[in-house]
């Protein structure tokens, strides 16, 4: 079946399936799981903000340290290592019974879907570029949002079935799964060098002011979304008016 499919378009679609389980699935289940887990009285809202934190340093630690040279040669494997680590991470919180073991799994799932989602759009990019076909990176980060929205219906099909929170996690780990059985079947072998700073040979400054500025205000960017992102529809549902609409919300986030 794929042999009839280019390579670049293998290569957009693995990384689309490969986001939207790292990152629609890994890291932003909590969101629709969240109201589930205080409503079953698993978290309160106090430590349900500490999970999410500790989701959080873990995707800043894991985008840190995923950009360092000693990964390079081996993207590839990396990919594949990282994204199954998604995989274990979303599934094992079916089995979490205490505060810190739910502390570890979401730290540990920030560091997976960090390092999923670096190594995926470098080897992504690399074969697009390869291939000239540089319009196909859309499918690519299109894979986020798919994500959020499948997880979202999930998560809402569960709840009408009066699924327990531990079985959403389960079952979201399950989709996981079936995102990263495509990214191994879909993704092409690439002979082009992924994308990199081109002065990265050199011995002049990296971190020039311009780039210093654009990371900041993604830094900031990001402070600013990922509190409303991840308690959005705990709010929404704490809301009477809002409360019949809470399971859609996240979808139209992802759509």
């Amino acid at each position: 079946m794929t042999a009839s499919v280019s390579p670049a378009m293998r290569a957009a679609l693995a990384g689309l399936f490969a986001m939207a389980g790292a990152m629609g699935v890994g890291r932003f289940v909590y969101t629709p799981l969240l109201p589930h887990m205080i409503g079953e009285a698993a978290l309160t809202a106090s430590e349900a903000g500490l999970v999410a934190g500790a989701n959080f340093l873990g995707y800043l630690l894991g985008a840190l340290a995923a950009s360092a040279s000693i990964f390079a040669p081996h993207r590839r494997t990396w990919l594949f290592v990282a994204l199954a680590g998604s995989v274990a991470t979303t599934a094992l919180m079916a089995l979490a019974s205490t505060l810190a073991a739910m502390l570890a799994l979401r730290f540990l799932s920030g560091v997976a879907s960090a390092f999923s989602m670096i190594f995926v759009t470098a080897l992504v990019l690399a074969k697009l570029a390869e291939d000239r076909r540089p319009g196909l990176i859309a499918w690519h980060f299109a894979g986020v949002g798919l994500g959020i929205a499948g997880s979202a219906i999930l998560v809402s099909l569960l709840s009408q079935w009066q699924t327990h929170w531990q079985m959403m996690w389960l079952a979201a780990g399950f989709a996981a799964l079936l995102c990263w059985l495509a990214l191994v079947l879909l993704l092409p072998p690439t002979t082009a060098e992924p994308v990199r700073n081109r002065h990265s040979g050199s011995s002049g400054r990296w971190l020039t002011p311009p780039l210093a500025l654009f990371i900041a205000g993604y830094g900031f960017f990001g402070f600013g979304y990922v509190i409303t992102a991840t308690f959005i529809n705990a709010m929404a549902k704490a809301e009477p008016a809002l409360s019949s609409i809470e399971p859609w919300i996240w979808m139209i986030v992802g759509l």
